[in-house]
């Protein structure tokens, strides 16, 4: 089932307007406060499908996903959306996200015009970690889209004003060092990989780049080191993924989804390495898990 968007004109309406559209199997709800909009969908298995305006003002779209797994594609490329990262997208330009699970997903817009700061406009579509203030700003988002109803006409306006405010801080605080022109050194490095540690093309080509460094002086940079950089972001992914495991909670529809989901894209390599480095299948780690949180019951043949 495909979910339809279009560009909002964001100054035709001050207060909310909720409502839901059940031509899916869940909810669409959309509000438009000051010159922003809000919305949230709650749905099963659905594509979502963004096609831009010509008439529209520049928007962007801030999109947060807080429950289940989906891929956006935009401009030929994807992006995971998981609940730990929040993705800013030009809104000049179409899009889809599919989703193959439930999930719930918020999208808030807002004019381009209300990025300030020139080199914000210049790093528009990327993905973020949830941390820091962008941890606030996601945060902000969820409890708004909940409140709505209890907040009042009056306070749109100075809500709106927050929220972009919010939105210009924590894009800021992503920025890496070379968009100001400062020199690159290691932790800048180790950073970038930390937050872009799913995008499965992160190599040295891709991250030089990012940080307007050479691939030449990024080598030089993690020289010291005893593992190559790609042997340290695979390593990296390893370990998120056994610490996803380690939750019987989090299941997923299937390991080949979960390797995927953490930039690898050949599964038996992904297996092949997950084993050397831990000493164990990730089938055989996840069935002990499962297996441990489901205990047979006393009395059954089990030993005392």
């Amino acid at each position: 089932m495909d979910i339809t968007l279009s560009a909002l004109d964001l100054h035709a309406v001050v207060e909310p307007q909720l409502y839901t559209e059940r031509a899916v199997d869940g909810t669409l709800e959309f509000s438009r406060l000051g010159g922003l909009a809000i919305g949230r969908i709650r749905s099963g298995p659905h594509r979502t499908v963004y096609q831009p305006r010509h008439d529209a003002e520049a928007q962007i779209h801030v999109v947060l996903q807080t429950c289940g797994t989906s891929v956006l594609q935009q401009r030929g490329r994807a992006l995971n959306l998981n609940s730990d990262r929040w993705i800013v997208l030009g809104a000049d330009e179409p899009y889809t996200i599919v989703s193959r699970v439930r999930t719930e997903r918020i999208i808030l817009t807002m004019g381009l015009q209300g990025l300030v700061d020139s080199v914000l406009r210049q790093i528009i579509g990327r993905a973020y970690t949830v941390r820091g203030v962008g941890r606030q700003l996601c945060s902000s988002l969820s409890h708004l889209i909940d409140d709505l109803k209890a907040i009042r006409l009056c306070d749109l306006r100075d809500l709106a004003e927050y929220l972009t405010l919010l939105v210009q801080l924590a894009m800021r605080s992503e920025i890496v060092p070379a968009v100001y022109k400062e020199p690159v050194r290691v932790e800048h490095v180790l950073d970038f990989i930390e937050r872009h540690l799913r995008e499965p093309e992160l190599k040295p080509g891709y991250i030089a780049e990012h940080l307007g460094c050479s691939v030449r002086t990024l080598s030089r940079l993690m020289a010291p080191s005893e593992q190559t950089l790609m042997e340290k972001i695979c390593c990296l992914r390893l370990n998120r993924i056994r610490e996803e495991l380690l939750h019987p909670v989090l299941r997923y529809p299937s390991l080949n989804e979960l390797a995927l989901s953490w930039g690898f894209s050949d599964y038996p390599h992904f297996c092949d390495r997950f084993r050397v480095l831990f000493g164990i299948a990730p089938t055989t780690l996840r069935r002990q898990v499962l297996a441990a949180s489901n205990p047979s019951p006393r009395g059954n043949g089990d030993r005392q």
